[in-house]
């Protein structure tokens, strides 16, 4: 395909979360690399910018297309632009792909007339052919109806194209990027989408494809802070070693986090992890019950093991999270019980909970039955987005739990939890890297976190609440909450 004089533009919608406004999206850079020599392309992160601004832009230059990424949590803000990017420039084609379509499938997909396409799977291959389509034959016969277009084949990692952050304007944004050296879990839990997603084997990007993509953003983007966006880093533990090698011979001196299995780390890895520049790992737990982890096909190891872990990482100073899910199907009171006994004994240094739910594309929505769960919203995979942190809304319940349940029981785990002296409420992996970008250390998020309310004034507690996740629908302001955590990271290092 050669260069056309098309004009693509690649968004990301308002999150209803305020620290993913935090951080750029990985997505929109590593769409534009693919496609910048096909044509032209923009990359607009609504997060940080102004609507209004935005909508008079496509008034202005009538883009061919406007490709939106979504999650569960900026869906309705895609649904609200696509309309008005409509209403301003007729004929610019909207394409929505991301996560959040993925899992509502074909038919469900079609949720918007305002939605000309929604790209299913993985985007690389598919979004070069849609645009290669509309440069060639011009504008389509226009239904009023979406049409679902299946990725037909995973992307190649090893030919990726380092992300065009170049085109990102990260000024408003942590310096903190994401990035991917593999896509794919090799685990298959029943709860979780990430197999359906990007197929049952794991495709890796080459070590040294890594490492020149980090030599790239330390010494053209100034960043040496990277949140690896891997469902599981260490899914080979000779690889991890690999890469943590790579990292220390490279001389880049960055810092990251990760997402890591407690089953293929060993405590001794921890310390050239460590040197390698990792300041956090972030490990699913899920339940301490054994007869739940079975249920979800969630293999965990020897709970001697963890603590060795953990206490080998609390020794050497290195961050560990870990999160568990309550309300699974055959949830009780017992197994509640048997998460809290394990949260407690190994002691990680934070920990968060997060309430059960039905995932579409899953063996638990697929297989529904076999769990004992009843769907009470005929339209709940439609739904979904509608109810992003709500706390009233149900629309399912299984053979022990209602959602009512399910919470009831997440707020006695999460009271337990902030009671315990040594462990820290959803201090994620994330959180601490963005803290250490902004000049903090550990020492100091953990002396402010707790910090009764009275030390800090009515602005500050609004944007650091922000920061860790609380009251999501009341913070607009995020350009003043990075001002806020950078000023509040440097006071209490």
């Amino acid at each position: 395909m050669s260069k056309s004089g098309c004009l693509v533009h690649l968004v990301r919608a308002k999150s209803a979360k305020p620290t993913n406004r935090f951080y750029p999206n990985l997505a929109l850079p590593t769409l534009a690399s693919v496609l910048r020599d096909k044509c032209k392309v923009e990359i607009h992160d609504l997060g940080q910018s102004e609507r209004a601004k935005y909508i008079e832009h496509v008034q202005n230059t009538k883009p061919k297309a406007i490709g939106f990424t979504s999650f569960i949590d900026d869906f309705g803000d895609v649904l609200s632009l696509a309309s008005e990017c409509k209403n301003v420039s007729e004929n610019s084609f909207i394409i929505v792909g991301g996560p959040h379509v993925s899992v509502l499938g074909g038919s469900n997909a079609t949720i918007s007339k305002f939605i000309d396409f929604a790209v299913i799977g993985e985007g690389e291959n598919t979004i070069c052919k849609l645009i290669q389509m509309l440069s060639d034959y011009g504008n389509p016969q226009k239904t009023g109806q979406t049409h679902v277009v299946w990725s037909e084949s995973f992307y190649n990692l090893e030919s990726a194209l380092p992300p065009a952050w170049d085109l990102y304007d990260r000024t408003p944004f942590f310096p903190v990027l994401p990035v991917e050296t593999a896509r794919g879990c090799p685990y298959l839990c029943k709860y979780c989408g990430e197999g359906w997603m990007y197929g049952k084997k794991v495709r890796a990007k080459n070590i040294e494809q890594v490492v020149r993509e980090l030599k790239i953003n330390v010494e053209e983007m100034d960043v040496r802070f990277f949140r690896f966006t891997d469902s599981v880093l260490n899914f080979s533990k000779k690889r991890f070693l690999e890469l943590c090698r790579a990292f220390i011979d490279s001389k880049l001196e960055i810092r990251w986090s990760a997402y890591a299995r407690f089953e293929t780390i060993e405590p001794s890895f921890l310390a050239i992890a460590k040197e390698s520049g990792c300041a956090s790992l972030f490990f699913g737990i899920e339940s301490g019950s054994e007869n739940i982890l079975k249920n979800v096909r969630k293999k965990l190891t020897s709970t001697d093991h963890m603590r060795k872990v953990i206490s080998t990482a609390k020794d050497i100073g290195l961050h560990t999270h870990c999160n568990f899910i309550v309300g699974f199907p055959d949830e009780s009171i017992h197994s509640v019980g048997e998460s809290m006994r394990l949260i407690r004994d190994i002691s990680p240094d934070s920990v968060h909970i997060s309430t059960f739910f039905v995932v579409p594309q899953t063996d638990m929505h697929i297989n529904s039955e076999k769990y004992g769960i009843q769907f009470l919203d005929p339209n709940w995979i439609k739904n979904q987005h509608l109810f992003f942190g709500d706390s009233t809304y149900s629309y399912f319940r299984h053979r022990t739990m209602t959602q009512d349940d399910i919470r009831m029981y997440y707020s006695i785990m999460r009271n337990e939890i902030e009671q315990i002296e040594s462990i820290y409420w959803n201090m994620k992996d994330h959180v601490l890297l963005t803290w250490l970008s902004a000049g903090g250390s550990e020492t100091g998020l953990k002396r402010i976190w707790r910090k009764p309310e009275q030390y800090l004034n009515a602005y500050e507690l609004k944007h650091f609440e922000a920061f860790k996740e609380k009251d999501i629908r009341r913070v607009d302001d995020e350009q003043n909450s990075k001002k806020v955590i950078t000023e509040l990271a440097l006071r209490f290092r």
